[in-house]
C-alpha cells in the first residue's frame, strides 16, 4: 500500500529502510561473498566422473569412433593445462571409460582413440612428465594422490599386461623413481 504523499518509485524514507543497506558494509561481508564466488565456481567446473564414465557406457563402437576427435581434443586440452585437480579426474575418467571401450567387443587402440596416433608421441610424453612434476614437486597431498591415481588406472585398465599398449610410455618416462619419492 502507498502513501498518499509518496512517489511509489522514489526509495523509502531513511527511517523506513533496513539497517543493513544503510550501513556499511566490512571486509567480513566481502570474504564471505568472494567464499560464495568461489564455492559457485567450483560447483559449477566440479567433474562429475560417474557422468563421464556413465556416458561412455551407453556409447557403441560407432558412435566412440565418431567421438575420437573430441576425445583427443579434451584429452590435449587436459594434459596442456594440467594444474588443477579437476583436468586430472577428467582425465581419469576420459582414460577408464576409453579402455573400458576397448576391452569389449569393439578393439580398437587406446592410444588413438584418446591421443591420435599422430602426436601419441609427444603428448603422452607431456602427459607422463607432468605426472612426474605432480609426485615429486611441492604440490598439495590431494594434487599428488590424483597423479598417482592417474597412474595406478593407467596400470590397472587391462588384466592382460602386455595389451595395454599406455604402459610403454610410462616406461619410456620412468615413474617408478617419481613413485618411490612419493
Amino acid at each position: 500500500m502507498v502513501k498518499p504523499d509518496m512517489n511509489p518509485s522514489s526509495p523509502p524514507p531513511v527511517k523506513d529502510r533496513p539497517k543493513s543497506s544503510v550501513l556499511r558494509r566490512g571486509s567480513h561481508s566481502k570474504m564471505a561473498l568472494k567464499e560464495k564466488i568461489v564455492q559457485i565456481y567450483e560447483a559449477f567446473f566440479r567433474v562429475n566422473v560417474s557422468f563421464i564414465e556413465n556416458e561412455f557406457e551407453k556409447l557403441n563402437g560407432e558412435q566412440l569412433a565418431a567421438l575420437k576427435e573430441t576425445i583427443n581434443f579434451l584429452f590435449y586440452k587436459c594434459v596442456e593445462t594440467m594444474k588443477e585437480d579437476h583436468h586430472i579426474r577428467t582425465l581419469c575418467a576420459l582414460i577408464r571409460g576409453v579402455f573400458k571401450k576397448s576391452i569389449g567387443e569393439y578393439g580398437f587402440d587406446v592410444i588413438n582413440m584418446l591421443v591420435g596416433f599422430d602426436g601419441a608421441d609427444s603428448q603422452m610424453q607431456v602427459f607422463v612428465e607432468q605426472l612426474n612434476r605432480f609426485l615429486t614437486g611441492d604440490f598439495p597431498a590431494p594434487l599428488k594422490d590424483l597423479a598417482l591415481r592417474v597412474i595406478l588406472v593407467l596400470v590397472t585398465a587391462t588384466d592382460n599386461v602386455s595389451q595395454n599398449t599406455v604402459l610403454e610410455y610410462l616406461m619410456l618416462n620412468s615413474v617408478f623413481e617419481s613413485i618411490i619419492q612419493y
